[in-house]
């Protein structure tokens, strides 16, 4: 220990000292000698600081302060003991370390050079599957893979979906671990495309020309269907939100996927009541009995039915959600304010959502232990200049899906926090760590007790029941190739006794299983990071 070593020194000092003095009264020393000592003094205090400011933790340990502040910062408290300023209370990010390298960095993806004259910007914004585990077992590739791309045609943007199958390699210079296309990327298209009415897309005109696809969002469903929800041209508005099974733009696409029947066998619009002129990123949520919803929005938050006779009615308008707030403080606190007019920020949805079992494989999936994550953005705007922030937003897994907490801003390591840095979607992938056969009982897992306590505010079986009945009615008719009446025609089977798990790591997983994210960096490039669901779920702020 350090007072060990600097004990037997400070005696020395002292004796000195004490003689120099002794002496000096009955004038045996110079007064040089006095001064001497004085400076041999100072001396040893300045060495102890030196050495005190440069101990390690274990050093100052009985100091008793610095131990209790560092396990504070491990649990991501809020920060306030520190010796900087903080004037705009900025909460401790949590760092995503990525697993699917080794230097623990965000793998990029290359989807090739584009070397048409038109095109505009690179690949972003990427979406994945994985494949399921018996075809990768088989020799296939492990992903499927898709990026936007923008193409000018007479200075009018048009956006298009691009495609291929995924592998990891080694950059040849570097040797950083990439992703990388198998063959040249393929064009998605959509089997029709069309302009927004005259009427709309008011001032900005050049909406109405037709867009293409915009934001989409690729995921499977709980039956292994995979499915995009994007935005394009609106039949009665500028633009708005739709949803087709990919079975349809990539026929060769089905073998390799779930075997079921097709529900979303057209491109179809998504319902909404109070729908705006422009409508973007809503995401698709299923409940514990795998109902579908819609989530539009989490400020002044809606989300609605898909079919049924509510079908995009908001159901926090129902009693008895609508006695309570439609946004969490949790979420409103994420604002700021700013002096100058061009400088504001605002929160939106971000990536479609996924259910997860608050405990490890294979304990067995509850109401009580399930919830819902999905990643929100806040977007802070400097003129022509964006800045994202991001934050999981998690909520039980029953209707109305009550928000129970988020997390601090998710930082992606590899990733300049300067840039534009967007999160796209996220998704299971049972493929990069296989899971053991097998189930459990939730009884005999400990961490369950928690979990119980966490969600304490889970609606009551009653009201969900209340709710369900009144959407269980015959669907209504509509002029055009409409979601409500496609969701309405029979899906797979879950083959699992347990609704809320699925057999292939589709919609549901477990707490220790691996996700993917995948991010867009500066409407130009894309990467994805490889992390356990558990270290996204850190530094929860609890609503």
């Amino acid at each position: 220990m350090m007072f060990l070593r600097v004990k037997p020194w400070l005696k020395f000092i002292q004796s000195y000292v004490s003689e120099v003095l002794d002496n000096t009264v009955r004038l045996r020393y110079s007064k040089k000698l006095v001064r001497t000592a004085a400076l041999l003094a100072g001396l040893s205090t300045i060495i102890l600081l030196w050495k005190v400011r440069n101990s390690t933790s274990s050093d100052i340990h009985q100091f008793g302060s610095l131990d209790v502040t560092l396990k504070e910062l491990s649990q991501c408290q809020f920060p306030g003991r520190h010796p900087f300023d903080n004037p705009r209370n900025l909460e401790p990010a949590n760092v995503l370390i990525s697993q699917n390298g080794p230097e623990g960095t965000i793998a990029r993806i290359e989807f090739g050079l584009r070397k048409d004259k038109n095109a505009r910007g690179g690949r972003h914004n990427p979406n994945i599957l994985p494949y399921p585990s018996k075809l990768v077992d088989k020799g296939m590739p492990q992903y499927l893979a898709f990026a936007r791309q923008t193409t000018s045609h007479s200075k009018i943007l048009h956006h298009e979906l691009v495609y291929c199958e995924l592998k990891f390699v080694y950059t040849s210079v570097i040797g950083r671990r990439v992703m990388r296309c198998v063959a040249k990327p393929k064009e998605a298209k959509l089997p029709l495309e069309w302009t927004s009415p005259a009427s709309t897309c008011q001032p900005l005109r050049y909406l109405r020309i037709r867009q293409g696809i915009l934001d989409p969002r690729i995921f499977y469903s709980p039956w292994g269907e995979p499915l995009m929800v994007f935005g394009s041209n609106g039949w009665n508005t500028c633009l708005s939100m739709f949803i087709v099974d990919l079975r349809v733009l990539i026929p060769e696409l089905a073998p390799r996927v779930t075997d079921g029947e097709i529900r979303f066998n057209q491109v179809a619009e998504l319902p909404r009541a109070d729908i705006n002129d422009v409508e973007k990123n809503w995401f698709i949520i299923w409940d514990e009995h795998n109902h579908e919803y819609i989530h539009y929005n989490f400020i002044n938050r809606s989300l609605a039915p898909l079919s049924g006779p509510h079908a995009g009615e908001n159901v926090l308008e129902l009693y008895p959600y609508s006695l309570e707030p439609r946004t969490p403080q949790c979420l409103l606190d994420l604002f700021q304010e700013f002096p100058n007019k061009r400088d504001h920020s605002r929160l939106h949805q971000a990536t479609n959502a996924l259910r997860v079992t608050m405990c490890p494989y294979p304990c067995e999936p509850t109401i009580h232990n399930t919830v819902i994550v999905s990643i929100v953005h806040v977007k802070y705007h400097r003129g022509a200049m964006v800045f994202y922030r991001r934050h999981a937003v998690v909520m039980n897994a029953t209707t109305p899906f009550r928000i129970i907490a988020r997390t601090t801003n998710l930082m992606f390591n590899g990733i300049d926090e300067k840039s534009m840095v967007y999160t796209v979607s996220i998704g299971w992938d049972p493929n990069f760590i296989r899971r053991p056969k097998g189930k459990g009982n939730a009884d005999s897992d400990p961490s369950l007790a928690e979990m119980d306590a966490a969600t304490e505010l889970s609606p009551t079986q009653a009201a969900d029941e209340e709710f369900t009945k009144r959407r269980r009615s015959d669907g209504q008719q509509v002029d055009r190739p409409s979601a409500i009446v496609l969701a309405g025609n029979e899906h797979p089977p879950i083959h699992s006794k347990n609704v809320l798990s699925d057999d292939d790591h589709y919609y549901h997983g477990w707490i220790d299983d691996m996700i993917m994210i995948n991010i867009g960096i500066e409407d130009l490039d894309s990467a994805v990071l490889h992390v356990p669901m558990r270290e996204v779920l850190e530094c929860l702020v609890y609503c």
